[in-house]
């Protein structure tokens, strides 16, 4: 009998580290479990659940979603038990952000993007937001997400401690491709990141946008092995700027290994 209560617990501790898992799939049900089997249809029945650490939200792969995706403080992780934002079975999972945002989370700490595309409905075209807004949270991580057609930044963050955004390609938004601003920021890591064709914002007038990769606010930030090109040509300011991968209002940035070429100003 001890060795068979031993056994439950191990089982029991191993399936609360691993959390759950939760599908959404254009031909499931809202008022289905979001099991493989029977999962959610919408993003919008995941922006209303409360998520709990070591959970995992999967959206099929190859079909598109309107968003945007909101999580919250109580959908928090923890450092060794994220939760995670991913695609599954073959291809790509996108979330559509027409107008808003794709994804906005905003005090969530512990979460995980991985594997997604990001559309909006583009920077002249209805889009006033950024693709990915993350504010006032700690360990959160995005990675392999392509992100295009909003207004604002494919990805912007304002007052977050030790975020990793990383193989990122951000291409065709407006005010840059990442950025950092807002609530002051530390501990970020930028890398392997692609930041291209990122004109402008038509709505900005009295200073530059278009900037590939700008870090502002933040005590401690690194950006290695990025590109920016091909940004800025089209913004309406006319005096300096933008700039490729730059810094501002900051202390201990380090920008290394980086290229930064035909960006342009009006």
């Amino acid at each position: 009998k001890p060795i068979f209560f031993c056994a439950l617990l191990v089982r029991f501790f191993v399936s609360v580290a691993a959390g759950r898992d939760y599908y959404i799939s254009p031909g499931g049900a809202d008022g289905g479990p979001g099991t493989l089997e029977k999962p959610w249809q919408t993003v919008a029945k995941a922006s209303g659940f409360r998520f709990q650490a070591g959970d995992r939200l999967l959206l099929q792969g190859g079909a598109e979603f309107a968003g945007p995706l909101v999580l919250g403080a109580d959908d928090s992780g923890t450092e060794g038990r994220r939760v995670v934002v991913t695609s599954y079975a073959r291809g790509v999972a996108t979330i559509v952000g027409g107008t808003g945002r794709a994804i906005s989370s905003d005090g969530c700490d512990y979460v995980e993007f991985r594997n997604l595309k990001l559309v909006g409905a583009g920077r002249k075209t209805g889009s006033t937001a950024s693709g990915v807004y993350l504010a006032h949270a700690r360990g959160v991580v995005v990675d392999r997400v392509e992100v295009s057609g909003f207004r604002g930044s494919g990805v912007e963050v304002s007052g977050v401690r030790d975020v990793r955004i990383t193989h990122v390609h951000a291409h065709e938004n407006g005010f840059a491709g990442i950025s950092s601003g807002g609530d002051r920021s530390g501990g970020l890591y930028i890398a392997d990141c692609l930041a291209e064709n990122n004109p402008g914002d038509p709505t900005v007038r009295a200073e530059h946008s278009g900037n590939g990769i700008v870090v502002g606010y933040t005590d401690g930030a690194m950006i290695e092995r990025c590109e920016a090109r091909y940004n800025g040509w089209d913004m309406v300011w006319n005096g300096n700027g933008p700039v490729g991968i730059w810094a501002y209002e900051s202390d201990r940035v380090v920008i290394q290994q980086c290229v930064s070429h035909h960006n342009r100003s009006t």
